[in-house]
This record gives C-alpha cells, sequence and structure tokens, in this order.
C-alpha cells in the first residue's frame, strides 16, 4: 500500500463538523486494517485487482459518508448520535470487503467480515451487539440491484435496503454515500466510474460494451434526479419538518452538480462517434487482458473531450 491507511482515515475523520463528537481511535485502527484487507485482495498489486471497488474507493465512500453526516447529525436523535461516525470510519472501509458473491450476497459477507473485526477490537463500544448490528445494517444498505424497469423499458440501479427496520439514517447515509459519488464529488467520477465499473464487471471487455456503458450513465443520473423518492426517504428517518429542511439542504448542496452531471451524460450520446474513434485509437494494440491500462486510457481520453 503507497498510502498509510490511518492517517488517510484520520483525515477524513478530522472532517466530523459535530463539536459534540470525539470519535474512537479504535475505530481508525480498524477501518485502517480493513483498508489493509481491501487492497491485499483487490488491490492492483494483487492477484484479483479492481479498478472501482478497491481501496480507493472505500476511502472515498468514507468521506462521503461522513460528509452526509455532518448535514443529517443535528436532526438525528441522541440514540442515533451515539457512536455514528465511528461506524462511518468502519463501515466505509470494509463495505466492499467481499467483491466476488454477487449483488446482496458481497454486501452480506462483507458485513460479517466487518464484524470479525469489531470483535477482535475488544473495543467497549466497537464490540456492543447494537453498534454492530448497526455497522451491518449500513453495508447491507449500500447493496445495489438492477432492476429493468417494465415501463421505460431502462435497467435501473435499486437500493432495496436503505429504509431499514431501525430507522437508524446512518444506513441512509451509507447508501447514499456509496452510490452518489458522481452526484457528490461531479466531473472526476462521471469520467472515472464508468470505464473502472465496465473493466471490473464485463467478462470480455469490448469498445461496443464500453460505449454502452457510457451511454447508461444517462439513465443512472435521471435517477438520482427522483425528488418524491429522496422525499420518501428522508420521511421514513425524520419528522416531517426535519425531512423537508433536509431535502432543501440537499437540494441547495448537491442538486446543480447532478443537473450539470447528467447534461454531460446526456452529451455522450452525440459524441459518441468522437469518442469511439478516440478510444479505438487509445487502446489500438492494448492487452484487453491488463484491465489498469485499459482503465487509464480511456479515462484519459474522456478527460480530452469533456475538460
Amino acid at each position: 500500500m503507497e498510502f498509510d491507511p490511518e492517517q488517510e482515515l484520520t483525515a477524513v475523520a478530522q472532517k466530523i463538523t459535530a463539536p459534540d463528537y470525539g470519535y474512537r481511535e479504535a475505530s481508525v485502527r480498524v477501518g485502517a486494517q480493513l483498508l489493509e484487507l481491501v487492497d491485499s485482495k483487490y488491490g492492483l498489486g494483487s492477484p484479483r485487482p479492481l479498478l472501482q471497488h478497491n481501496v480507493n474507493h472505500s476511502l472515498e465512500v468514507t468521506d462521503g459518508v461522513v460528509e452526509l453526516i455532518n448535514i443529517i447529525y443535528p436532526f438525528m436523535t441522541h440514540e442515533q448520535r451515539v457512536g455514528v461516525y465511528d461506524k462511518a470510519l468502519i463501515a466505509g472501509p470494509g463495505h466492499d470487503a467481499e467483491q466476488d458473491l454477487g449483488e446482496e450476497e458481497n454486501e452480506r459477507a462483507s458485513g460479517l467480515i466487518v464484524e470479525e473485526f469489531l470483535i477482535a477490537s475488544g473495543d467497549e463500544l466497537l464490540t456492543l451487539e447494537e453498534f454492530r448490528r448497526g455497522v451491518n445494517e449500513g453495508i447491507i444498505a449500500t447493496t445495489a440491484v438492477h432492476v429493468l424497469d417494465e415501463k421505460t423499458d431502462e435497467v435501473k440501479i435499486l437500493q432495496p435496503h436503505v429504509m431499514a427496520e431501525s430507522r437508524d439514517p446512518f444506513s441512509w447515509a451509507m447508501a447514499k454515500g456509496d452510490l452518489g459519488g458522481i452526484p457528490m464529488r461531479g466531473l472526476r467520477r462521471l469520467i472515472g466510474d464508468p470505464a473502472r465499473l465496465y473493466f471490473d464487471k464485463a467478462e470480455k471487455p469490448s469498445i461496443d460494451g464500453l460505449c454502452s456503458m457510457l451511454l447508461y450513465q444517462q439513465t443512472f443520473l435521471r435517477s438520482q434526479l427522483q425528488e418524491e423518492q429522496t422525499k420518501e426517504e428522508l420521511g421514513f428517518f425524520f419528522d416531517e419538518d426535519s425531512a423537508e429542511v433536509l431535502y432543501q439542504t440537499l437540494y441547495e448542496k448537491y442538486h446543480d452538480r447532478v443537473i450539470e452531471m447528467y447534461g454531460l451524460a446526456k452529451s455522450f450520446e452525440s459524441k459518441l462517434p468522437l469518442i469511439r474513434s478516440k478510444i479505438e485509437l487509445a487502446l489500438k494494440g492494448a492487452d484487453f487482458a491488463d484491465r489498469a491500462l485499459l482503465g487509464k486510457r480511456v479515462i484519459s481520453v474522456l478527460e480530452s473531450i469533456l475538460t
């Protein structure tokens, strides 16, 4: 690993804005151990390197979850606040600890892996059953399934476990922190995520398949503009007045960026001939088994066109 995982997680923890919250050093240690695990399993030097679901993604999700908790924290009950940032410093690094079992099973297995680390920590808070259950619910909430919408004939990505039985809004923060990379971080993620995900998932990568993935971003980002879904989720976790304030806060913070990214994603269609020709040139003679190289070249092409 080229960086210090404890140092990286500490940097994320220092973004906590709640003045009455002190995170535990044990949470940083366990989170760092989980980052090391993810890197050993899916880092570029591992037997199963992944371009998207690797240690960088785990850190970005953790950062996003902390950002969202900063927004919702004032509206959470005392019980919901207890340990919430510590959950993020552990569930974020560990939510993709398993990537080889398929939709839903990956998250369940990741939750079990993280629980082993929590128990082994011996920490007073981290070993509590209630804390461990909350961490697991957050990881399960990141489950994303692909469902065909028969009305539009579009494949949509749904997160069926966001509204957990416990009504702990940490689950919402985990789900949105994981799936909301493009809305939260903008162009860098719009350029990088499609290529990385495609080369991670495709059994036999092709330029046609990659172009289809790029065109799909329009559908994906359109799903991020579903106001009623966001209001329903917030209404599940918070009282009516709090949910409305939170919705307006999230709208003001992220909506313009989503609209901008959606517009760029729509432009993929008109720019597809140019994108295709440049990708074909960039990948000419490349070894399609070297997915890291393919991803790097495709991202460079997209950067040259969109920035």
